[in-house]
């Protein structure tokens, strides 16, 4: 809950266990979650609002679009979010009060005055992941042909 943050803030690391990241893995459609990490900063912020900062650090296993061999790849994705209270959650806050939370971009609403941490970890795991499934460049067997026949224009004839 927002309100059981200290002033000073807390600090809450997440690891989840390897029945929760083939868990993961399998809602993001990859073959393995070897490595999943999630360290945050909870602040407050406002009278009932909360900044989560943080890193999602993650090590994917996920088959390569042209050859389907496997493809280890490192995620790292930075977490810096605002949430507040949805407006019928307020206690007694003005509208001053509630626009100060904003930070340019439109803050995330809190659910029963609670962030889900884990939620949130796996949010920002999922836009870590490439979504074409692996890079083509580090394929291994990827090869590109040496150079092209030049007996067709690649112009647009009208």
């Amino acid at each position: 809950m927002a309100a059981e943050v200290p002033e000073t803030g807390r600090h809450v690391e997440l690891a989840p266990d390897d029945a929760t990241r083939q868990a993961v893995a399998k809602a993001a459609d990859v073959v393995a979650l070897p490595r999943l990490k999630a360290t945050f900063d909870l602040i407050r912020h406002g009278a009932e609002g909360l900044r989560v900062e943080g890193r999602v650090l993650a090590t994917v296993i996920q088959n390569c679009v042209v050859t389907l061999e496997p493809i280890e790849s490192q995620i790292d994705e930075a977490v810096d979010l605002v949430f507040r209270p949805e407006a019928g959650e307020l206690s007694g806050a003005s509208d001053v009060e509630v626009q100060a939370l904003d930070t340019g971009e439109p803050p995330e609403m809190l659910v029963g005055g609670a962030v889900d941490l884990g939620t949130l970890a796996t949010e920002f795991l999922l836009l870590g992941i490439d979504p074409i499934r692996g890079n083509k460049m580090r394929c291994s067997t990827l090869h590109r042909p040496a150079t092209r026949p030049a007996t067709r224009s690649r112009r647009w004839q009208l």
